[in-house]
């Protein structure tokens, strides 16, 4: 792992998700402080992000659905 890549794991999750950084955006999806309520509140400003981190989002909602064991529509 070179120091580039290092740094973005010290990178707060807000700043990741605010970020206009597409892999950014999806890092901070997929990063395990995320949890629950914090995906589920996402969901109007995941509108206007990229397709892929839509994409993403839609993922690990599903998850979050799965684990609570509902279907949210």
């Amino acid at each position: 792992m070179n120091l580039e890549t290092r740094g973005i794991c010290y990178i707060s999750v807000d700043k990741k998700r605010k970020s206009n950084d597409i892999v950014l955006n999806i890092l901070a999806l997929v990063d395990k402080r995320v949890g629950k309520k914090r995906i589920l509140s996402m969901s109007a400003k995941m509108k206007l992000k990229h397709p892929v981190v839509q994409y993403f989002y839609e993922l690990r909602r599903d998850h979050c659905d799965v684990i609570l064991g509902q279907k949210i529509s």
